[in-house]
């Protein structure tokens, strides 16, 4: 059962429940648990990204990008674009790039 947190607490910040366990949600759009409640079992950094483990439903052992969860740190560009915009402009020049060779190995492959 999820906890409710009081309007002056933290939103990052993990709530424990009754019985001294953390729970999350994995907000991810794409994410196979997305919207589902989750205990954390372990929390770790590796190269320099929070993870959250946790046990599915089967059993396994699991992680998730803390940044996928309800536990992310606000980030201010989403924060100021206030929906207005969905990508960061280094995430947009990066996919350019990508397109940008994708372009030069299709022509270079059509040549053969």
């Amino acid at each position: 059962m999820p906890t409710r947190r009081r309007k002056n607490e933290s939103h990052t910040a993990l709530t424990i429940d009754s019985s001294g366990r953390f729970d999350f949600e994995i907000t991810h759009p794409f994410h196979p648990h997305r919207g589902q409640r989750l205990q954390l079992a372990h929390m770790r950094v590796d190269g320099g990204e929070p993870w959250l483990w946790y046990v599915d439903r089967d059993g396994t052992l699991r992680r998730v990008k803390r940044s996928f969860t309800d536990r992310a740190e606000p980030d201010e560009f989403r924060r100021q674009a206030a929906g207005h915009c969905a990508f960061h402009l280094q995430d947009l020049v990066r996919l350019l790039g990508v397109v940008e060779r994708l372009k030069r190995h299709e022509r270079t492959r059509g040549k053969s």
